[in-house]
């Protein structure tokens, strides 16, 4: 486990897993400039999204009870076509938490967004963790409920 926590990007990378900053300000950000503004959750709203079987409305995501608790309902990426964050990305609250590249305390690493089985309350911008990644010791999440981003370098 050592090794994988030691990974780190190269200068000259094409291709990532997100940072803390990239996912947060993809997800939360008003881009609205050089700004502090952003929204509390990843649809551009401020408001709860609601729990609605993709494409549905503009504030959106796939989190209970959208779906039944006990099965496995992930949809595809950009299923949620008008829930979009003024960035433009997907599904970054509900379907699944998305590990990033930030090392936190050992073998931690952070997640940001939420699973399908879980409520609107974990879609806001205050719902972070970090968690091993030998995620197979993690008791509260499975393989279903992870996943992550990759970033391009413009």
């Amino acid at each position: 486990m050592a090794a994988l926590a030691a990974v780190n990007r190269k200068s000259d990378w094409k291709w990532a897993i997100s940072s803390d900053d990239e996912w947060f300000k993809a997800a939360y950000h008003k881009n609205d400039g050089a700004t502090g503004n952003y929204f509390y959750h990843p649809t551009g709203s401020d408001t709860p999204p609601t729990a609605e079987v993709p494409p549905e409305g503009t504030n959106s995501t796939n989190h209970w009870p959208a779906f039944s608790e006990s099965q496995d309902y992930l949809t595809d990426v950009g299923a949620y076509t008008l829930s979009s964050s003024p960035y433009g990305t997907f599904d970054q609250g509900g379907n699944v938490w998305e590990w990033n590249e930030s090392v936190h305390v050992g073998t931690h690493r952070g997640i940001w967004g939420t699973s399908f089985n879980l409520s609107f309350a974990f879609v806001g911008y205050c719902h972070y963790y970090a968690i091993d990644i030998d995620y197979g010791q993690c008791t509260w999440a499975n393989n279903q409920e992870l996943g992550f981003r990759v970033v391009s370098r413009v």
